[in-house]
């Protein structure tokens, strides 16, 4: 894990397989926002975790997953436990189950959009897990004290098309 100074990132190697819309796209990092970058029906969450994969042609395809305020976050507490403090410090990615940081319901959000950081690139698949899972006050205080809140400025929707279906096609491949 890296502290790159705009978020706590974990570089992967062999995070598993995706397939979106028939194309196998390799999990490469996930980080944390602070709060989230996506809002449901107007309401932000407590914090956001962003799995970004990228297919054999550079292609980008991301599963953002929602924390809700409310009782301590078991699955992130490996990570939470060595957190990189300052800006480039690295530490080995504590070894924990990926799965579990995501909600039992797959249901999701799909759309196209863009990288949420600069140079803010388009062309990323979004699927948004529309179940949130929770997140402890003292977690996103931790996250908070390291990284300040990091959440990129909601967006308009202008004539994006977000599509509401069930988690069918993204199948996880260990």
């Amino acid at each position: 894990m890296v502290n790159n100074g705009h978020t706590i990132q974990a570089d992967v190697a062999n995070g598993g397989v995706i397939e979106v819309d028939g194309v196998p796209y390799t999990l490469v990092q996930f980080h944390f926002h602070a709060p989230s970058e996506h809002t449901v029906g107007g309401k932000r969450f407590a914090m956001e975790t962003h799995f970004v994969h990228k297919s054999a042609k550079g292609e980008l395809a991301v599963i953002g997953v929602l924390h809700e305020a409310g009782d301590a976050n078991e699955a992130l507490a490996p990570l939470w436990s060595a957190l990189p403090n300052t800006t480039e410090e690295k530490k080995p990615l504590a070894k924990f189950d990926l799965a579990s940081v995501l909600p039992a319901d797959r249901s999701m959000y799909r759309y196209a959009g863009s990288l949420t950081t600069p140079p803010c690139t388009e062309g990323v698949r979004w699927q948004l897990l529309q179940s949130p899972t929770s997140v402890s006050d003292a977690q996103v205080k931790a996250l908070n004290a390291i990284i300040k809140p990091n959440a990129r400025p909601i967006q308009p929707q202008k004539a994006r098309d977000v599509l509401k279906e069930a988690l069918a096609k993204l199948t996880a491949n260990r």
